[in-house]
């Protein structure tokens, strides 16, 4: 049998289209464009596209209890972790499509740091609610605590009055029925 023959030169193939790419991510905004946040915070997440800060809250890091004996024990920790140049931090920012929990943490002048950023979905948020205790007829404290269906959120807020800490929870409610 003859040999096989060479087929003809084949046109190129066209030119598939480029894959889609993911748009990029948006660069981190300044600590003034966001609402004014301490750098602290605003230095470790970024806005999203469309998305817009609804409420900040600061917590307390070194809650133990709300009994005396354990606040006292917490503020001895918290002024212990002061002189020797630490700080336990926590910020809880409200965005329109999610809530950001940050720690950082730092002991001896910043010789061991640390930093936790935790991002729950409004969408999987399930419960938010509020409550203040009093102990001792005049020690006040302003917890807030947020389920999702993944994770239980329970924090001590620091700087709240009463009516922020509804305003906070309405503005909760109000996102969750939203998404």
């Amino acid at each position: 049998p003859p040999p096989p023959q060479a087929s003809a030169p084949q046109a190129p193939a066209p030119f598939a289209p480029p894959p889609p790419q993911a748009a990029p991510m948006p660069a981190a905004m300044p600590p003034a464009a966001i609402g004014g946040i301490p750098d602290i915070y605003a230095s470790n997440f970024q806005l999203l596209p469309g998305e817009t800060i609804e409420y900040f809250a600061e917590g307390d890091g070194f809650f133990l209890g709300t009994n005396m004996f354990a606040k006292i024990m917490s503020w001895w920790a918290s002024f212990t972790t002061m002189i020797t140049g630490g700080h336990i931090k926590l910020g809880f920012i409200l965005t329109n499509q999610r809530l950001l929990v940050i720690q950082s943490q730092a002991a001896m002048c910043g010789f061991t740091k640390g930093r936790n950023v935790h991002t729950i979905s409004l969408k999987s948020i399930a419960e938010a609610k509020s409550g203040l205790e009093r102990q001792c007829c005049c020690i006040n404290t302003r917890l807030v605590h947020v389920q999702s269906r993944t994770y239980s959120y329970a924090f001590v807020v620091k700087k709240f009055n009463d009516q922020q800490l509804q305003d906070f929870v309405t503005r909760m409610s109000m996102l969750i029925l939203q998404n």
